[in-house]
């Protein structure tokens, strides 16, 4: 009896570690796919600011040439913070950079970051003033709201897209906040499944979505938070909700949302 239960517990613990293992490559896998999606538009605007710097040289105008590379510094910085943070955080699950996030300062990285789509784009990106902080991981959630900007653009047939960031309830330890847009919109019946990491929803004849919101939630609940998707009452489009802590105390309180 007792080496049958040996053999049942050693059986047991190498399917779990197995089990692990396999969760932690799938995770691997994926944020590094997503890093390098995400990435994209912070390089993109760090090269569009360096042509802009080459160009004030030639034409003499330093004072402008300073400016824009202080712009191209900030784009490089945001890209490194995203790949320190994001490269820890599939390896190992684990981030450590957990503190107290400005959400004002956050939303001027990301309109800075599609400062050059908003402009092609004709893109109307409104985003409310005075945005309460919150307690948890900038890259992370700097990555959330970049995504969901990112695909409010990209799902779109209007001539005029718009974008709309805003703080939905502010209960003092939680905060909802709202992102919603006049874009395609998300059938009722794959307003979850969009954040299975498996799904790809076809849309506007692109395939895409599934990856990066499967990431969203992935980090949304690394904070303890939630992420979900309705659609935009009397309007075309979508609204996305993301409940965060504010405080540190806030993660560990399993909060309810009215």
């Amino acid at each position: 009896h007792d080496a049958l239960m040996r053999v049942i517990e050693t059986s047991t613990h190498y399917a779990r570690m197995e089990h692990d293992l396999r969760e932690q490559n799938d995770a691997m896998q994926q944020f590094n796919r997503v890093l390098a999606h995400d990435l994209r538009a912070p390089i993109s605007r760090m090269n569009s600011f360096i042509d802009m710097v080459r160009e004030a040289i030639r034409n003499n105008r330093l004072d402008q040439a300073d400016e824009y590379m202080a712009y191209a510094k900030q784009a490089a910085d945001i890209s490194l913070e995203m790949i320190t943070t994001l490269s820890s955080y599939a390896k190992t699950g684990v981030d450590t950079q957990f503190g107290i996030v400005d959400m004002n300062t956050l939303m001027s990285d990301i309109r800075m970051t599609f400062g050059d789509v908003i402009k092609e784009g004709n893109v109307q990106l409104r985003i409310q003033g005075n945005l309460p902080a919150i307690y948890g991981s900038r890259s992370l959630v700097y990555q959330v709201f970049c995504n969901l900007v990112a695909n409010a653009m990209k799902y779109n047939r209007s001539a005029r897209p718009e974008i709309d960031i805003r703080v939905e309830k502010d209960s003092g330890t939680h905060v909802l906040f709202a992102v919603s847009d006049n874009g395609v919109g998300i059938p009722a019946n794959r307003q979850e499944d969009i954040f299975e990491r498996s799904v790809r929803l076809n849309m506007m004849g692109d395939e895409g979505l599934g990856l990066g919101l499967a990431s969203c939630r992935r980090a949304v609940e690394r904070h303890h938070g939630r992420i979900w998707c309705e659609d935009n009452p009397g309007k075309p489009g979508s609204v996305f909700y993301i409940f965060l802590p504010k405080t540190r105390d806030g993660m560990a309180e399993d909060a309810i949302i009215h």
